[in-house]
């Protein structure tokens, strides 16, 4: 470290400051991701399908921290999914009828629901809400 000159030394000490102020906004995004549901499932699912689909939510529910997956589940999240599995479920098995185009969209989505609800049970928090409502069992 000493044998480096000044300019190699004043690049390190930027990068460093850099990284410091990249985590700091990452830490601040997620906490506002954090406090950033309502109260309402309604509006839970209604953020997940604004973000893309149900794939995105699978992959935040993986990748988020603990705290971001716990405010989830506190806003009901998991029973939505549910709700929406349910729904699927209920149209599937409406009784015989003509094809229905979006059945290949209502599979993909509940794919993709199937792969929330893993992610979610698959931590302290979700498995417990998931044994608290028994209509999670249910859907699956």
């Amino acid at each position: 470290m000493l044998a480096y000159p000044a300019s190699k030394k004043w690049t390190l000490v930027h990068q460093d400051r850099l990284t410091e102020l990249q985590g700091e906004q990452k830490r601040r995004h997620n906490a506002r991701l954090t406090h950033g549901y309502d109260s309402g499932s309604h509006s839970v699912i209604g953020r997940a399908d604004e973000e893309g689909s149900p794939e995105c939510l699978s992959v935040s529910l993986r990748t988020q921290p603990i705290s971001w997956v716990k405010a989830f589940v506190e806003a009901q999240g998991q029973v939505a999914l549910t709700n929406v599995l349910l729904k699927i479920n209920r149209r599937k098995t409406a009784g015989p009828g003509p094809v229905v185009s979006g059945a290949d969209k209502d599979l993909e989505r509940e794919y993709d629901i199937t792969k929330c609800l893993k992610a979610l049970m698959n931590n302290k928090y979700g498995a417990d809400d998931a044994l608290a409502h028994q209509q999670v069992i249910v859907a699956l």
